[in-house]
């Protein structure tokens, strides 16, 4: 008996493999339908900061959900001093030759009047903090660092700026807005993560003061985000009630930036 298909079995094989192939193909062209119509509807949706509504909505739920698990008190782990060169990263809004005696740091609120304006040697009159951590870039690098500066929670006590009334309450405002000394540069900082005992007003990094590259002669540096928000060369903090201007929100990134 041979073992060959019969002629009526082969024939019935081509016809099943043939409707199967007709329906991958339709199926295949029906995806790419889709997602063309998707790109498009996405396109053409009112943007927001840089990227459509939808996706802008995604990531203010991503912050949301930051912010529900943020913990106050939570370290990130200490780490050893770090053996190389701090890494250079960012030099948007950075200027050179800067006359340290005449840099002030501008500290305002719409419940004050008037602006305080604190030297480099007023911050440093401030108790000095010390802490070393993993500092993370967006990028996906990362670097041990060690930093000696002044704490939030200080610079509020010592200006009386930060705080308010609310419903016969002295409460902190909820956000700070950070500039640089250009304004090229600037991050919206949520009173949380600026209160953080990880989060200081650096002027000294790997016991040194501050190169030029890295921020000199004052930055920010913080544990709980990601180093787009260690803004360089502060010299303007604001605080508000209101989610303030952030560059890199503006360049499609989410306002709050957490680890």
């Amino acid at each position: 008996m041979s073992d060959l298909p019969k002629l009526e079995e082969t024939q019935m094989d081509e016809k099943i493999l043939t409707k199967r192939s007709r329906r991958s193909l339709l199926l295949a062209a029906l995806s790419g339908g889709i997602g063309i119509a998707m790109f498009e509807w996405l396109n053409n949706m009112a943007w927001d900061r840089e990227i459509p509504w939808l996706l802008r909505r995604s990531l203010a739920l991503t912050d949301a959900g930051f912010k529900a698990t943020f913990r106050k008190n939570a370290l990130a782990p200490h780490v050893t001093p770090p053996a190389n060169p701090i890494r250079i990263n960012g030099d948007i809004g950075l200027l050179e030759n800067i006359d340290v005696d005449k840099y002030r740091v501008e500290i305002s609120s719409p419940a004050h009047a008037q602006t305080q304006s604190l030297s480099i040697e007023d911050i440093k009159q401030l108790p000095a903090r010390e802490i070393s951590f993993l500092f993370k870039c967006i990028e996906g690098w990362s670097q041990n660092v060690q930093c000696k500066g002044a704490h939030f929670s200080d610079l509020i006590s010592k200006t009386g700026i930060g705080r308010h009334f609310q419903d016969g309450k002295e409460v902190h405002y909820k956000y700070a807005s950070l500039k640089s000394l250009n304004g090229e540069y600037y991050v919206s900082m949520d009173m949380d993560s600026l209160l953080h005992p990880q989060t200081l007003l650096v002027y000294e990094m790997s016991q040194a003061p501050l190169l030029a590259e890295n921020g000199y002669p004052l930055r920010l540096m913080t544990a709980v985000k990601y180093g787009v928000k260690s803004i360089k060369q502060v010299a303007s903090i604001e605080f508000t009630n209101d989610v303030p201007k952030d560059y890199w929100a503006e360049n499609g990134y989410s306002d709050f930036i957490g680890l």
